[in-house]
């Protein structure tokens, strides 16, 4: 995929570029930013308990995958979104199934880089002959992420009640889908 660069809706330029192994600790220390600045994801400040090793390792899975994509976008120099889209098995029976993580640091949020990574991702699962059909899990009260997953053609298949615990309350998440049209 070559880098892609979009005007948000404040006038910066998104610059979108898949990720590579060296970019390990720098995904590393943004998602404990984020961890600690929202609670719509499944880990908070402590992040998501991966070494540097751990981190590119995953990267380096992904990458040499068939069915998943790992993209970083950028303002000027600074990571502020993370997407990717993780096939959900090698098997032949399921390969055709990538489940979608997507964040955006808390400054940045409502100005579009959601928008632009979800669509940056469906198009390279668009064009990927594998995958047949992506997947996610959304707090249940994340109306803004609904709206936009919904936007993007994603519709509801389920509920999992109480997903989270976060500070002694419990949220359920919303499975959302959708099917890819491989003509």
């Amino acid at each position: 995929m070559k880098n892609v660069k979009t005007t948000l809706k404040n006038g910066q330029i998104l610059t979108i570029r898949e990720a590579t192994v060296a970019d390990a600790e720098a995904i590393l220390a943004y998602l404990a930013l984020i961890g600690a600045q929202s609670d719509n994801l499944d880990f908070g400040a402590e992040g998501i308990g991966y070494t540097p090793e751990d981190e590119a390792a995953f990267i380096e899975a992904v990458q040499t995958s068939d069915n998943g994509k790992i993209l970083m976008g950028f303002i000027d120099h600074e990571l502020v979104s993370v997407a990717h889209l993780a096939g959900k098995s090698k098997r032949p029976r399921t390969k055709h199934v990538a489940t979608l993580a997507i964040s955006v640091l808390q400054a940045h949020w409502h100005h579009g880089i959601a928008d632009a990574m979800l669509g940056a991702l469906i198009d390279w699962a668009k064009s990927n002959p594998i995958l047949r059909v992506l997947d996610l899990e959304v707090r249940a009260d994340n109306a803004r992420a609904i709206a936009l997953y919904t936007r993007h053609g994603f519709s509801f298949s389920g509920r999992f009640p109480q997903r989270f615990r976060i500070e002694g309350h419990s949220f359920d998440t919303l499975l959302m889908v959708k099917e890819l049209c491989h003509d």
